[in-house]
């Protein structure tokens, strides 16, 4: 059943064995699992079920450095499907480098194992809809071509990993069938939770849920599972006190603290040596349909030998704003983009804005050129993308070209270490139900800087070594470059870390608050490292391992 919180009566008080708070990708998988096991749940959503408004100002907050840091109302969305609602679909599990203790990581390392997560990856990727859980060339392509560019050794940089594309799965949309004709789950939108109400013996007595400013209902349960977002779940454990009076699960101090996302961009290109028709530069789809992509990755052995962050590279087009291109595909990308009204139905602001890059060239007149130029290629290429992309459920994930030339960018997507100087704290400043707004403090740090750098180098020496081709930075000092580009926001990591104990984090290995005994928080912000990896696809694993977890502990009542 899907109805509003703004039907319920005036301080009534809800029933139900599973409260969970928030209804991304994390809290519409926990729902549906726990419900399918015949549990009756209680989810709420602080949105509606089409798009968020973000007139009332909710998602405001303060940014300390707003140059690295996406305008909270970018980065965040209260709608049926949360986030997912802007998702663009990209699965990646973590590697099991990212769960080691590694010494030159500080406060690196899982209290759980990789094995002990994987197990969960297939489920999750039924719910994405991102196919079988196979991120090798070998296993989802058998017979493929086995690396991006023949004869490209995998000792050192293997290019035969990929990454799998969903939808994208808007998990409200997708969904909503199930959550309205489910007899065990309860959606309550336009309910936002304020408090939760933990009492002396840590155990958590109900949440109040606000419709309207000064207009509350309570859900009393025998679990409670915070499920709305990295920064938003982060918030509603400061704000709630409890027996700690700097917020609940905070006895260490580490809530809010470890604030991680990654490091993402390009500042260089790859001019390969051979047939550019053998360069497999953009999507080929499995046998299911699904679009995957190849990716460079730095072996976990050269990693650890050479004190790398983990972190993946992939073959993309140049700066579509720079029209010294001369595509006239881009060109027009680009141009349409820049419309008013137009781009934001093409694409997110987020995509907007990796799609066009960090270039203030907005002249018209050389992407008018390119295009005249080129207007047979746009002819033919524009309306195949445009179907592609739009019309299919299962829809083309972005727009990459070929290049006669064989010269492509090399985009990087790289793990930010955890640092307990970036933090998420309370603002003194209020939202409309009283709650006080974020305060970010979020920076990048030299050594990830360095770590990107010398990956690129490592990538350097193969193309030279085996004669393969040759990597050129667009600028003389790619590490300004590299540091000019770091911004994140989206990807909300660390701030709920998990910990085998309470000295060191906010949630133990089932994701349980440390000092509550029956409140759990399910999102990427109990991750203690964040790998190269997206998180949706561990979130939803996550999810699915949480489930069988509620499951047995309430079986034994």
């Amino acid at each position: 059943m899907i109805q509003s919180g703004l039907d319920l009566e005036e301080d009534q008080t809800i029933q139900s064995k599973v409260c969970v708070v928030g209804a991304g990708p994390a809290g519409v998988t926990l729902s549906l699992e726990l419900a399918r096991k015949g549990l009756d749940v209680t989810l709420l959503e602080s949105g509606g079920l089409n798009n968020p408004d973000l007139q009332n100002g909710d998602l405001d907050g303060q940014l300390v450095n707003a140059r690295h840091h996406a305008p909270l109302n970018e980065c965040r969305g209260r709608q049926l499907g949360g986030t997912s609602a802007q998702w663009a679909g990209r699965c990646v599990p973590l590697d099991p480098i990212d769960f080691e203790k590694r010494d030159y990581v500080e406060d690196s390392g899982w209290p759980i194992s990789f094995d002990e997560l994987a197990r969960f990856y297939p489920r999750a990727n039924h719910y994405c809809h991102a196919g079988a859980c196979a991120y090798d060339v070998s296993q989802a392509l058998p017979g493929a071509a086995p690396s991006i560019v023949p004869e490209f050794p995998t000792d050192v940089v293997n290019s035969a990993r990929l990454e799998r594309w969903s939808l994208p799965t808007h998990f409200g949309k997708h969904y909503q069938e199930e959550l309205e004709t489910s007899e065990h789950i309860r959606v309550l939108l336009h309910s936002a939770c304020i408090r939760i109400k933990l009492n002396e013996q840590g155990v958590v007595s109900g949440i109040v849920a606000a419709t309207a400013p000064g207009r509350h209902f309570q859900v009393e349960a025998s679990v409670f599972v915070v499920a709305g977002g990295g920064l938003e779940s982060t918030r509603l454990l400061l704000a709630s006190k409890g027996n700690c009076s700097d917020g609940i699960g905070n006895a260490s101090g580490h809530l809010g603290r470890h604030y991680m996302g990654h490091i993402f961009g390009s500042v260089a290109e790859i001019q390969f040596s051979g047939n550019p028709r053998e360069t497999i530069y953009g999507f080929e789809r499995d046998r299911e349909g699904v679009y995957c992509r190849r990716r460079f990755w730095i072996d976990p052995v050269v990693q650890r030998q050479k004190k790398l962050l983990n972190t993946a590279f992939w073959l993309t087009n140049p700066p579509a704003a720079d029209p010294g291109h001369h595509n006239g595909v881009l060109s027009a990308a680009n141009l349409a983009l820049q419309v008013p009204g137009l781009r934001d139905r093409l694409a997110h602001i987020a995509i907007q804005k990796a799609f066009l890059g960090h270039t203030d060239n907005r002249s018209l007149l050389p992407h008018l050129r390119n295009i005249l130029l080129d207007l047979p290629s746009v002819a033919r290429h524009i309306p195949q993308f445009l179907f592609k992309r739009y019309v299919p459920e299962r829809r083309m994930p972005a727009l990459f070209l070929y290049n006669r030339l064989n010269r492509y960018s090399l985009f990087y997507h790289a793990e930010q270490p955890p640092h307990s100087y970036n933090q998420v704290s309370l603002d003194t400043e209020r939202d409309r139900f009283g709650v006080p707004r974020l305060r970010i403090d979020y920076r990048y740090d030299t050594r990830e800087i360095d770590s990107v750098c010398r990956a690129h180098e490592l990538i350097a020496e193969q193309l030279h070594e085996h004669q393969l081709g040759t990597l050129y930075y667009r600028h003389e000092d790619p590490s300004n470059q590299v540091l000019d580009q770091a911004s994140d926001g989206f990807h909300q990591l660390g701030t709920t870390r998990m910990s085998a104990d309470e000295r060191n984090g906010v949630v133990d290995i089932n994701c349980r608050v440390h000092g509550a005994s029956n409140l759990y928080v399910c999102s990427s912000s109990v991750f203690p490292t964040s790998g190269q990896a997206n998180p949706t696809l561990t979130i939803v694993a996550l999810a699915v391992r949480l489930g069988e977890h509620i499951e047995h502990g309430l079986s034994r009542i």
